[in-house]
C-alpha cells in the first residue's frame, strides 16, 4: 500500500515531463513542418540560449531546495517565502544581464561560434532569453509547490499550457518563422509560470491558515 501510494504521489511529476517535452520542442515541430533546416538550425542556435538564464539561476536554487523543505516542515513559513523571493530577484538579474549581453555582443558572437548570420534575429534571441528567465521562475515555484505537497496542481499548470502551445505555436511559427517560434515558446512558458505562481500563492495561503488554525 505503501508503494501504491507513492507511485499515485509521483504520478503528476511523470505525466508532467512528458507535457514538458511537447511544450520545449513545439516550435520546433512547426518550424520543421513550415521551414527548411536552415531556418530550423538558427532557431536551435537562438534557442541554446534560454538554458544558459535556467543554468545560472540553478546554482542558486538547487543548493536551497533542502533548506526550502526544512523551512517548511518546521512551519517557518516566513522563512521558506523569503528564500523564494531572493531566488526569483536572482533570476530577474541573471534574465537581466543575459539580455543586455544578447543585445550588445550575443548576435555576433553566436554568429562566430556557429558559423551562421543572426544579424536579423537580435530581438529573436532576446525574447528566447525571457522564455528562459520564465523556465527558471517555474521551476523554483514547482519545487515551491511539491515540497507544500500539492504536485496535483502541477500537472493542471503544464496541461493547460499544452494546450494554448498547441493552438498558438502553429499559428504564430507560421507566420512570423524563427520570431514566431521564439515567441510562441516564451508566451507558453510565460503562461505556465502565470499558472505556477498562481497555484504557489494559493497553497502557501490555505497551508499558512490550516498551520495558523492547528495551533
Amino acid at each position: 500500500m505503501r508503494q501504491k501510494g507513492l507511485l499515485l504521489e509521483g504520478l503528476p511529476l511523470f505525466v508532467n515531463a512528458f507535457l514538458n517535452a511537447y511544450i520545449i520542442n513545439a516550435s520546433k515541430y512547426a518550424l520543421d513542418k513550415y521551414y527548411d533546416s536552415e531556418t530550423l538550425g538558427i532557431f536551435n542556435v537562438l534557442y541554446m540560449m534560454a538554458f544558459v538564464v535556467n543554468m545560472f539561476a540553478s546554482f542558486v536554487l538547487k543548493p536551497i531546495i533542502s533548506v526550502l523543505a526544512e523551512k517548511y516542515v518546521k512551519q517557518d513559513i516566513s522563512g521558506f517565502v523569503k528564500l523564494v523571493v531572493r531566488q526569483i530577484v536572482v533570476i530577474l538579474l541573471v534574465t537581466s544581464v543575459c539580455i543586455a549581453g544578447a543585445w550588445l555582443l550575443g548576435v555576433p558572437v553566436l554568429g562566430f561560434l556557429f558559423g551562421v548570420d543572426l544579424t536579423n534575429y537580435k530581438g529573436a534571441l532576446c525574447v528566447v532569453l525571457i522564455s528562459g528567465g520564465f523556465t527558471a521562475l517555474y521551476q523554483l515555484l514547482q519545487y515551491g509547490i511539491i515540497i507544500m505537497r500539492h504536485q496535483y496542481s502541477t500537472f493542471v499548470c503544464c496541461g493547460l499550457t499544452v494546450v494554448l502551445t498547441y493552438l498558438v505555436t502553429p499559428v504564430l511559427t507560421k507566420r512570423y518563422a524563427v520570431m514566431g517560434a521564439s515567441a510562441s515558446y516564451t508566451i507558453s512558458i510565460g503562461f505556465m509560470s502565470a499558472l505556477f505562481l498562481g497555484f504557489f500563492i494559493y497553497h502557501l495561503q490555505k497551508d499558512r491558515k490550516q498551520m495558523k488554525h492547528r495551533d
